[in-house]
């Protein structure tokens, strides 16, 4: 057996096509909290505005991601943990 597979509406998917998405999910996840905690402190009302709509993006990016879509979840995964770090940073300046 090349390892366990889900089947059902999903369509089949591969260990490394779950795995991927629940990654590129959690990114999603951190990246979005790190914006709230950033529009938390925003006290200037077009900085606040930049953050949500930012957040609105990143949360419709979230939405589009499919299961399965493993490039698209290798983009997530390739690309957001450094600004997620680079958010988290700036919090703690």
């Amino acid at each position: 057996m090349t390892g366990r597979k889900f089947s059902g509406d999903i369509g089949d998917l591969s260990p490394e096509e779950t795995a991927a998405f629940e990654r590129a999910t959690d990114i999603y996840q951190a990246l979005l909290a790190a914006l709230d905690a950033h529009l938390d402190r925003a006290s200037d009302p077009a900085e606040a505005a930049r953050l949500r709509a930012e957040a609105e993006r990143y949360a419709a990016e979230q939405r589009e991601l499919r299961v399965g879509d493993l490039a698209g979840a290798q983009r997530v995964i390739d690309e957001y943990p450094a600004l997620v770090r680079e958010l988290m940073a700036s919090l703690a300046s």
